[in-house]
């Protein structure tokens, strides 16, 4: 039994076409292989739909069988903008500016107050309202809101919350005396802020001198400000280390910045 390709054509959201094997012998001949098409059921635009390992949950479906054909998270319906996938858990903005959340919650990564079994399908984080963006990290979640504050729950083992303690959130937090931001972006265990001056602020793990603050191995649980760096664009956060898209000060103030 084998199975054949065939050309896949996308149009319009995506239409998928799959090759099934069928195997038939009659008189001594060598098997037969049929094809039938698939066609995934009718996903309404802005819909978020998720495939892949699901053992605690992460494709948000109600289940715990992975899938290697995308399906819809269903209970999100439609108006997602943003999605971010940590280490076992999973975020989702909607365009109302509501956070949702599902998978591992053993640290309070739904946000719901609660530490609890894998959290199958979504659930809201509780209290937020205007996020603008979202990102997560290992077992750590950061939001923006629209006024320029940060937003933090989940684990904190490493300070990674930047709320000046090292306990775990169930519930959002801000991030005291954070404002203008206009990024963020969860390391591993890390958190990353750029703000509208260009200037760029972490917190959390060090151990690879990811704060960019001159020192390694020492962990902040508050921002500090990266070293020198006043006119970054972008940032991006990985396991130990991080990353700014630098402009020289004139591009900078051209572009309408801030200092």
């Amino acid at each position: 039994m084998r199975t054949l390709n065939r050309t896949w054509q996308l149009t319009g959201f995506a239409m998928l076409t799959v090759a099934l094997a069928a195997a038939a012998t009659a008189a001594g001949t060598p098997a037969a292989t049929a094809r039938a098409v698939l066609t995934p059921p009718v996903i309404n635009r802005h819909a978020l739909v998720s495939w892949g390992d699901n053992q605690t949950g992460d494709l948000g479906d109600g289940s715990t069988t992975g899938r290697s054909l995308y399906g819809s998270v269903e209970e999100l319906g439609s108006g997602v903008v943003q999605v971010a996938a940590g280490q076992f858990f999973t975020l989702a903005l909607r365009s109302d500016g509501t956070v949702w959340a599902w998978g591992a919650n053993a640290l309070g990564q739904m946000g719901n107050g609660t530490t609890s079994e894998a959290q199958l399908t979504p659930v809201q984080v509780s209290g937020l309202t205007g996020i603008v963006a979202v990102s997560a990290g290992y077992d750590h979640a950061l939001a923006l809101r629209s006024d320029g504050t940060v937003w933090v729950w989940g684990g904190n083992r490493f300070g990674q919350l930047g709320n000046g303690s090292f306990a775990d959130q169930t519930s959002p937090v801000e991030v005291a005396g954070l404002t203008g931001v206009t990024q963020i972006a969860a390391g591993t265990s890390f958190s990353l802020a750029l703000r509208s001056d260009g200037t760029v602020l972490g917190w959390g793990n060090n151990d690879g001198g990811n704060l960019g603050d001159g020192t390694v191995g020492n962990e902040d649980s508050g921002p500090v400000q990266v070293s020198g760096l006043t006119t970054a664009s972008q940032i991006a956060a990985g396991v130990y280390a991080s990353y700014a898209i630098y402009l020289p000060p004139l591009v900078f103030e051209a572009k309408g910045q801030q200092r």
